[in-house]
């Protein structure tokens, strides 16, 4: 009976596989590069990360925080007179690839699911607007305001030593900065004198061949705190200062840092 009772198990284990997600399912990814049509190039990795948990009942599939790449796949600048005289609009999109879940399968993402180019999703003026908030605008605009963001941000984009970002007066920017907007898990980074943990993500998300580290099981781990944390330095970086559209004119499309949208599994 005890060998009959295994065999049953196995049986039925083998017989009901753990469950996967359906083809059309969303999933809401935010952006961890700042793209733009005007200075961004072709092939260029674009890291995206999932805002939340996927599940099916309650067993979670996709975790917050799971990150896939992307590819820069359409990039045009659009001067001042491109699309008018020229029939040459500003074009970025970007090309999908596939999200890994908790099995370890690779599920394929599509930016919609019917008609020609599914994989590619366009960014346009409409899709790319941030809603401004008042209490993080006023939050830069106090003294270290802003420099303590763009310090953040700035490590996100790998662009910050630990030495920087973890200095006496950047450390109580950040912490008068973090309280001030209640980001409580990029107070307790820097309370912790855990800010390499977010230094160590934004390297690793500079670093080219993201997408073939990505492939590895178990190469890539961040902790939870580094994740929320994340999602709240993204919420500041929409606020920042766009210096790629002064820099490059014209009417191009801005994506940036932080912008959220929603992908498709397209098994």
């Amino acid at each position: 009976m005890k060998w009959l009772a295994i065999f049953g198990f196995g049986f039925i284990a083998t017989m009901c596989p753990a469950q996967s997600l359906p083809r059309g399912t969303e999933i809401r990814v935010m952006l961890l590069r700042q793209l733009n049509s005007g200075g961004s190039v072709l092939r260029e990795e674009v890291p995206l990360m999932v805002m939340e948990d996927v599940k099916i009942g309650n067993r979670t599939i996709i975790r917050e925080g799971t990150l896939t790449v992307a590819k820069v796949k359409q990039v045009r600048r659009e001067g001042a007179f491109s699309a008018i005289v020229f029939d040459k609009p500003a074009r970025l999109a970007i090309d999908l690839s596939t999200i890994r879940d908790e099995r370890g399968d690779d599920l394929k993402l599509a930016a919609k699911m019917n008609g020609k180019d599914r994989q590619l999703f366009q960014f346009n003026r409409e899709n790319t607007k941030i809603k401004r908030e008042a209490d993080i605008e006023g939050a830069l605009g106090r003294a270290n305001g802003l420099k303590a963001g763009q310090m953040l941000v700035d490590a996100l984009r790998g662009a910050q030593s630990i030495e920087d970002i973890d200095n006496s007066v950047i450390r109580t920017a950040l912490l008068e900065l973090a309280h001030g907007l209640r980001f409580g898990n990029i107070y307790e980074l820097a309370k912790d004198r855990r800010l390499s943990d977010l230094v160590a993500f934004g390297a690793l998300l500079a670093k080219p061949g993201l997408a073939t580290a990505l492939a590895i099981p178990n190469v890539v781990s961040v902790g939870l705190l580094t994740i929320r944390a994340v999602k709240e330095i993204a919420k500041i970086g929409r606020h920042l200062p766009n210096f790629l559209s002064r820099k490059f004119g014209g009417r191009n499309i801005n994506a940036t840092i932080g912008l959220e949208f929603s992908v498709f599994v397209d098994r």
